[in-house]
């Protein structure tokens, strides 16, 4: 089976305080890049709640699938650019490119 491309946007606590966030940021960003350029990684954070959010592609066969794979790749990036541990408050995954008919059967179809 084909797999189609989810939009990943993975919420933490603890890290998106005004002080540090754009730090954070940064760090998580250029680690991530590093590890999966190809994803395309993006940082939010929201100051009220103290959050980051990192959005990113993931290709996978399922929404769950993707949640599995892109949690792994969000740790990863995270170890690797040396921001505290904390916890994954969300993991969203949103299907944004199908694979196409052909690509699941081996067959072109027309209607």
């Amino acid at each position: 089976m084909a797999n189609s491309e989810y939009r990943l946007s993975v919420v933490v606590a603890e890290l998106g305080e005004r002080e540090s966030a754009e730090k954070n940021m940064e760090l998580f960003i250029d680690a991530f890049d590093a590890v999966y350029p190809d994803a395309g990684a993006v940082m939010a954070a929201n100051y009220r709640l103290e959050t980051l959010d990192a959005t990113f592609s993931v290709e996978a066969k399922d929404a769950r699938e993707a949640s599995e794979i892109g949690g792994g790749m969000f740790c990863e990036a995270a170890n690797r650019s040396g921001i505290p541990a904390t916890e994954i408050l969300e993991i969203q995954a949103t299907l944004v490119c199908p694979a196409q008919h052909e690509q699941l059967t081996g067959e072109l179809s027309f209607a």
